[in-house]
């Protein structure tokens, strides 16, 4: 009873916070509403480490919903929750297999809840018979009183025009839809389903790898003993840090030496190609380095193997760290989006990767280990990244190097950010063109230049979607993008209420708020 009052209301709660707003307060009320719930639907969730961390997670990622807004906090979120769901059942799992776990938990939830509907109120015992007969009692009544509120409604003026004070008209098909989706999330989230054969083959595989001998295998119809193994292995290592080591030697002759790159190939080509083969080499070495320390391997007592594995990690780092600076003299040159803070990104995984790696052989960890660690500094890196205004950095950086170099900036890409790289572009417009907006807005939408319609459609977009919002999307960013757009076009306002929808009134009433 208790677990499903939660989620009744916690359905009712999303549904309010949520149904056509944007990111805001309701994200962090609606966190702080559910970690509640499951603090007393469960309370020693809190006992298991990666609960709390997972809680962290949720927390962090809310909080800064309130505070930026961006959507990225957004992600992180739901990926902490649903993380946070699985952890309350599951005490060992990793973050990868928590997602299938969860994906399952989403597509099985329907069956689920008709299921327990019909164990509840309709399988055959006397307490349930007697709650059937309470239920027909109950709807045949509310049926009668409808009819008859029908009725006195249509033969008495005063009587229908109060209950017309309670019209129903807000109960539209879509927001039906939205709250039947929410009950489904919410009731995934609080009684999650687990593949139970997922869960217990996590649950037998160590993290560390026991001394229980080599067993031989068949490799192209011969038997591959342990000493032949070790020896190929030897060998293939020694070629590969040697090609690894030519490699690195070359690109940083490029990058540090003066050597002009060859005439077919372009700066982006040497940036792009670097990438793409970095990701393939670290995929073979990192797999190749599981293949020989699976088991028995981490117990030979030649170091041989060991140390060509250790140097090869260390030559990989030194490819990551060239592509590094390569993807940033590529932004220097060029500009900063967000496929090349990706780059960023995944190099950064790459290089806990790595090192993860690295301790996985001197502790004589297994490959499970790996993956669970991996998936977990993934997770911690998503969250690391969610107090950071990525729009209005790429559009603030975008600009000065373009400024910077004597060039116009790309407004096409920078009119795709969101609302926050809005205060930006409009400062360099107004700095670039002080008569943007000299002419009436509608004769300056349809004969501007190309960066003035890219703005002016921004401004329009953002008083589109921002008046529609209530107090549920309020965040800082979204108020400090409307202090910082009004005094720019106080001068202009008179122009730009030319067009129907342009009013910048939206944040008002809530700019002087008191939490």
């Amino acid at each position: 009873m208790k677990n499903g009052f939660i989620i009744f209301f916690s359905s009712i709660v999303y549904t309010y916070l949520l149904y056509m707003q944007g990111i805001g307060a309701n994200v962090l009320l609606l966190n702080l509403i559910l970690i509640a719930g499951l603090f007393i639907s469960n309370p020693n969730y809190l006992k298991n480490k990666l609960s709390l961390l997972f809680t962290a997670g949720a927390i962090i990622s809310s909080v800064f919903a309130f505070l930026n807004g961006h959507v990225l906090t957004v992600i992180a979120n739901i990926l902490s929750l649903t993380l946070l769901s699985i952890s309350v059942s599951l005490k060992q799992q990793s973050v990868l297999t928590s997602i299938l776990h969860i994906f399952y938990s989403y597509i099985t939830s329907i069956a689920q809840i008709f299921r327990r509907f019909k164990q509840k109120y309709f399988s055959e015992n006397e307490q349930n018979g007697n709650l059937r007969k309470r239920i027909v009692i109950y709807l045949s009544s509310t049926l009668v009183f409808v009819l008859f509120v029908i009725l006195y409604q249509a033969s008495n003026a005063a009587f229908s025009s109060f209950i017309q004070q309670f019209s129903l008209k807000f109960l539209t098909a879509r927001l039906i839809f939205f709250y039947a989706t929410s009950f489904i999330i919410i009731y995934a989230f609080f009684r999650p389903r687990i593949l139970a054969v997922l869960a217990i083959y996590e649950k037998m595989i160590p993290l560390n790898i026991t001394s229980d001998g080599y067993q031989s295998y068949s490799f192209l119809g011969n038997n591959v003993e342990e000493e032949t193994e070790f020896k190929t292995g030897v060998v293939m290592l020694s070629l590969l840090n040697g090609l690894l080591l030519l490699v690195n030697v070359i690109d940083l002759q490029f990058m540090f030496g003066g050597v002009l790159l060859p005439a077919n190939i372009s700066y982006a080509d040497y940036v792009h190609q670097g990438i793409f083969s970095l990701i393939l080499s670290i995929v073979i070495a990192i797999a190749i380095i599981l293949w020989y320390f699976r088991g028995s391997q981490n117990f030979a007592q030649q170091k041989t193997l060991k140390t060509l594995a250790y140097l090869w990690i260390a030559q990989n780092l030194i490819m990551l760290l060239s592509a590094a600076y390569k993807n940033n003299l590529y932004i220097n040159e060029f500009s900063l989006t967000y496929k090349r803070i990706g780059v960023y990104a995944f190099l950064l995984c790459t290089i806990a990767g790595l090192i993860l790696t690295f301790i996985k052989i001197v502790n004589k960890r297994s490959n499970f280990y790996l993956v669970k660690a991996n998936s977990l500094v993934w997770y911690v890196i998503l969250v690391m990244a969610v107090p950071i205004g990525w729009d209005k950095m790429i559009a603030e950086f975008n600009i000065y190097q373009a400024q910077s170099k004597g060039k116009e900036p790309d407004i096409n890409y920078l009119s795709t950010l969101s609302y926050q790289a809005l205060p930006v572009l409009l400062k360099y417009q107004l700095t670039k063109q002080p008569d943007t907006f000299s002419n009436p807005a509608i004769t300056y939408y349809n004969n501007g230049t190309y960066s003035q319609q890219k703005l002016f459609n921004k401004l329009v977009d953002f008083s589109i979607n921002e008046n529609s919002y209530g107090w549920q999307s309020y965040n800082m960013a979204r108020c400090q993008t409307y202090d910082e757009i009004v005094p720019l076009l106080e001068k202009y306002s008179h122009l730009l209420q030319i067009h129907p929808i342009s009013n910048l009134e939206i944040y008002a009433k809530y700019r002087n708020l008191n939490f």
